[in-house]
């Protein structure tokens, strides 16, 4: 039951970084007019930047990192609202 629920661990976290990917690249194309394989090969990179700054600076960088993120995308909210 271990091999099991290890498989089954790794294909949901598969899942999850498609979906991720993807997301991005969607987003990308319908931004900026790029084609989905560049979307995805410019959301992975960020995405493992991200991680290195976590990887190599602890955890602190890395939630100021994620909080900067979540302020662009909330100060973008606001002002699609105005």
């Amino acid at each position: 039951t271990r091999f099991a629920y290890w498989a089954q661990a790794e294909l949901v976290t598969m899942a999850t970084d498609l979906a991720e990917v993807l997301g991005g690249a969607i987003a990308l194309a319908l931004l900026f007019d790029l084609p989905l394989i560049w979307g995805g090969a410019i959301t992975a990179v960020v995405s493992m930047v991200i991680l290195k700054v976590a990887d190599r600076f602890g955890q602190k960088p890395f939630e100021r990192v994620v909080t900067t993120m979540l302020l662009v995308v909330g100060i973008g909210f606001v002002a699609s609202l105005f």
